[in-house]
């Protein structure tokens, strides 16, 4: 199976410090842990690879947008726009809170046009989720000039660009909200 060649005794190492403790949760449980606090440890290190103030981790890439979605107050009678071309977490992260996905066009970046964009918008349209796909990065600055026009809220879901960059900024790091799904 692709990547379980990078598993080696560093890996297997930091995995059984979790399991010797017998806490496989992020919160609680401070007196088990034996002074492992693995999750935080990688958040921080996220976020400061990332350029970003905060990173939390969570289950899944569609709990990630689903949470973005949640905490900008983005629920049931609202629209979000998405790209027809992304991994189906996109779409579920709306449907979980409640919001209709509306598709957009893509363009030659694989990602949503600011033209497919514009044309999608109606009153009920509250946000844009931005998948940077494949590696490739979105024509961001109109799209960000288009979100403050209309006063949309942007979501970015990164998990398809992890370190790639845009003008010196990392992707995920231009809306209020990036969504990153890592694998391991």
């Amino acid at each position: 199976m692709p990547g379980t060649e990078l598993f080696g005794e560093e890996e297997r190492k930091e995995v059984m410090d979790v399991l010797h403790t017998g806490v496989l949760f992020r919160y609680n449980h401070d007196d088990l842990r034996q002074g492992h606090w693995k999750a935080r440890e990688f958040e921080a290190e996220l976020a400061r690879f990332n350029g970003v103030k905060y990173a939390h981790t969570c289950t899944s890439g569609s709990t990630a947008v689903a949470i973005a979605m949640a905490c900008c107050g983005i629920g049931a009678g609202d629209e979000v726009i998405v790209p027809p071309f992304t991994y189906i977490a996109t779409v579920e992260g709306a449907l979980l809170g409640g919001a209709l996905p509306v598709f957009a066009e893509i363009d030659e970046t694989l990602c949503l046009s600011p033209e497919g964009i514009r044309a999608a918008i109606t009153p009920k349209t509250k946000a844009v989720v931005l998948v940077h796909m494949c590696g490739s990065m979105a024509r961001l600055d109109e799209i960000l000039e288009i979100c403050r026009e209309f006063k949309l809220l942007l979501i970015e879901d990164t998990a398809q660009a992890l370190g790639a960059t845009y003008k010196g900024k990392a992707v995920g790091s231009f809306a209020p909200m990036g969504c990153f799904l890592l694998i391991f």
